[in-house]
Order: structure tokens, then C-alpha cells, then sequence
């Protein structure tokens, strides 16, 4: 005699599943495992045939053959597709193209992605092996097999059907899963005599529901399986050449950070030569003073100070022609054409004048100055001071050429 509880399953469904009398020595359980199945998928708002069709099509996938032939019943009229005495039970022939659907992958998967995509959101029910629900099926096999392409497959949903509706399909998943598991760790669990006559009377129902879900899609796991594979191994592969890359760049790192503690050595032994030069150039009694080949000062020692009665800040920046009358201007840029061609002056006689406006007879010598490149950017003159004239620029004349050397620089 039946419980209670099995009366109500039994009224549900039209029948009683052994599903749902594998505890009898503790009611509880039962109840509560009918209370998730009345609320995951009986009492699901989803429309019954989709329940029942996805339900018996995710069954094709699972070890235990109990839940593909119960559905399988319910969906042909032995009981009620998801209990709802409302739904018309499908005929074989209806049946047959579902249960020989393959789990798609590669292109196959990529087309019903690229369909549930650009569908929209979804109006239900769908039409049964419309392209629509094949598309939505595969998608939802990949989430519920939680295969490398499930994210895909679950973008893809999102994109197919509003929130609500995608979390109710979440649910009756998460309710398939949990039946599936508990045929696997029941092995008790016997089919009941009206499937077994199903079976019986329709060879190719049996032959599909019987047929190992290994052996179905075992080309196309082994295929998946061997590319997971390859991609392994080419990610090894990288891997291992990264790890050799990155030793070859830590060899060179060290390689440059020793030439590097090599030039910033030499860069200090020069900075401390430099310096000792500037301080030999700065304490010279000889006049030296750098200008660049627009005669613009860039350098200007103490000696210079003391011949000229400017200082450095005054001069340095300024042209040379600060120095030289206005009668002689000339005789600057015979200076600048030499000293651009890379020639050396000698001893070039002429007139500068002082800060205070004294004539000064100076004797240059003028040497290019090269950068690294052997570009001439500049010279380096030394004026040697012969004798100083008192009168004012507008009342002299050229004197004449007194013996002078200038310090050059290349």
C-alpha cells in the first residue's frame, strides 16, 4: 500500500517512479528529494515539453540508463512530461531525432553559439528540433557537462534568454544533475515494467536509450580529448621556451648591468679628469675662453676675469663680439670660417677691449673644438695680452701684430 507522499507523486506523474522509493526506511528523505524536484522542475515555469525534452536529452549523457528510459516514458505518454497533465505526450517518431543527437563540438558548437547569440531574447516554447532548440539544448549540455566550451555555451544563454528565464533554466539543470547522481550511487534502482515493454516493443527507442553514453560520443570526446591534449603539449612547449628565454634575458640582463658598472665607472674616471681639467683651466694664469660657431661664449676663466674685468656670469651666453670694436667685427668671422673648416689659428694679432673700455693688443690662437662624432661645434681660444691702451676706440688704430699662443682644445 502506498504512503501518503507516494499517492501524491503518483497523481503527479501518472505513475509511480522507483526514483522515489529507494528510502522508505527514512520518509524524510524522500519527501525532501520530492520537495526539490516539485520546486526545480515539476512546479518550474518553464513550458512542460521543454522541460521534459531537455531532461531526457541531458540524460543521454549520463552512465546510468535509469533516468533516459523513465523521461523517455513520461515524454511518449507512459506518465506525465513534467507532471503536467496539460502537456500532449509526443510519438516515437517525434522522439527519435532527439535521442540521436551527438554533443557538438569545434564548428558544429561554434554555429549553434554564433545562433544563440544573435537571437535575441527568446520566446517560449520553442518548437521541438527547431534549429532554435537544437542550438539552446547544446549550449545548455556544454554548462551542464561543464565542458572547456561551458563559458561560451553560458554567454551564449545569457544572450538567448532574460535573467529570469535563464535562472529558472539553471535550476532545472541543478535538479538533473542531482537525479542523475542519485541513479549513479543507487545501483539498486531498476527500471519499471512499463518502460521495460517500451523498450521491448520499439527496437530503436532501446537502441538508443540503452547504448553505452561512452561509446556514443566517443569519437568526438576522443577528438576533443587529443586536441586538449596537443594544446597541452604546445603549451609545455612555450613554456619550456619561455623558461630558456627568460635565462638567455637574465644572462643579458647581467651582461648589461656589467657594462653598464663598466661605462658609469669610466663616466666617473672622466667626470674626475673633467674636473681636474676645469680646475687646472679655472687657476691658469692664461686667458682660455670656449665659444661655440656663432662665436657665442660658453666658457670663461679667472684669467679672462682678470684681463677683461668681466666675470664669468657676465660673459658666459654673450657674444665674443662684446669684445672685439666694431672695425674688427671682420676679423671674427675670418676666425669662425677657419675654425668651421677645422683649422687651427696661430697667433692671430688684434684689439680687444676691456670692461672698462681700454684697448687690450692680444695675440689668439684658436683651436676647433670636435664632439665625439669629430663634428666641429666650436673653438677654444687663449688670448695672450701684449700691452694695454688707454686711448677710446673712436681715436685708435690697429696696432701692430705682437707675439702671443692660444691654449686649443680638439
Amino acid at each position: 500500500m502506498n504512503t501518503p507522499l507516494e499517492s501524491r507523486i503518483a497523481a503527479r506523474f501518472g505513475v509511480l517512479p522507483n526514483f522515489f522509493r529507494l528510502t522508505t526506511h527514512d520518509p524524510k528523505i524522500t519527501e525532501n528529494l520530492w520537495g526539490f524536484a516539485e520546486f526545480a522542475y515539476l512546479d518550474n515555469p518553464l513550458p512542460s515539453l521543454l522541460k521534459e525534452r531537455l531532461f531526457v536529452y541531458l540524460s543521454l549523457f549520463c552512465s546510468v540508463r535509469y533516468c533516459i528510459a523513465r523521461h523517455l516514458g513520461f515524454l511518449v505518454g507512459l506518465g506525465r512530461p513534467a507532471g503536467d497533465p496539460q502537456c500532449l505526450p509526443q510519438a516515437i517518431d517525434e522522439v527519435l531525432p532527439l535521442l540521436r543527437r551527438h554533443l557538438p563540438f569545434d564548428s558544429d558548437l561554434d554555429q549553434h553559439i554564433a545562433l544563440c547569440e544573435g537571437l535575441g531574447v527568446v520566446s517560449l516554447p520553442l518548437e521541438p528540433d527547431s534549429t532554435e532548440e537544437t542550438a539552446i539544448f547544446a549550449c545548455a549540455a556544454h554548462v551542464f557537462l561543464k565542458t572547456s566550451d561551458a563559458p561560451r555555451a553560458l554567454h551564449a544563454l545569457k544572450c538567448a534568454f532574460d535573467g529570469k528565464t535563464l535562472e529558472y533554466i539553471k535550476l532545472l539543470l541543478a535538479f538533473i544533475r542531482t537525479a542523475h547522481y542519485w541513479t549513479e550511487i543507487h545501483p539498486e534502482l531498476v527500471l519499471e515494467d512499463d518502460i521495460n515493454q517500451l523498450l521491448a516493443t520499439h527496437e530503436a527507442l532501446a537502441a538508443c536509450v540503452l547504448a553505452d553514453p561512452i561509446a556514443r560520443s566517443e569519437n568526438e570526446l576522443a577528438r576533443r580529448i587529443s586536441q586538449d591534449l596537443i594544446a597541452l603539449r604546445d603549451l609545455n612547449e612555450r613554456h619550456l621556451r619561455l623558461e630558456q628565454d627568460y635565462e638567455l634575458l637574465g644572462t643579458k640582463h647581467q651582461r648589461t648591468e656589467d657594462r653598464l658598472l663598466e661605462r658609469e665607472q669610466m663616466l666617473e674616471d672622466s667626470s674626475e679628469r673633467l674636473g681636474e681639467l676645469a680646475a687646472i683651466v679655472e687657476s691658469s694664469d692664461d686667458v682660455i675662453v670656449s665659444k661655440d660657431l656663432n662665436g657665442i661664449i660658453r666658457s670663461w676663466n679667472a684669467a679672462a676675469t682678470r684681463l677683461f674685468g668681466y666675470s664669468a656670469d657676465e660673459m658666459i651666453g654673450t657674444s665674443i663680439l662684446k669684445l672685439i670694436p666694431e672695425d674688427l667685427h671682420s676679423d671674427e668671422k675670418t676666425i669662425l670660417d677657419s675654425i668651421r673648416a677645422g683649422r687651427r689659428v696661430e697667433h692671430f694679432e688684434t684689439v680687444r677691449r676691456t670692461k672698462s673700455g681700454q684697448l687690450v693688443n692680444v695675440s689668439l690662437t684658436v683651436s676647433p673644438i670636435r664632439d665625439k662624432h669629430g663634428r666641429v661645434v666650436g673653438g677654444l681660444k687663449k688670448p695672450c695680452c701684449k700691452q694695454k691702451r688707454l686711448q677710446q676706440p673712436a681715436a685708435w688704430r690697429r696696432p701692430s701684430p705682437m707675439k702671443s699662443t692660444i691654449l686649443s682644445k680638439p
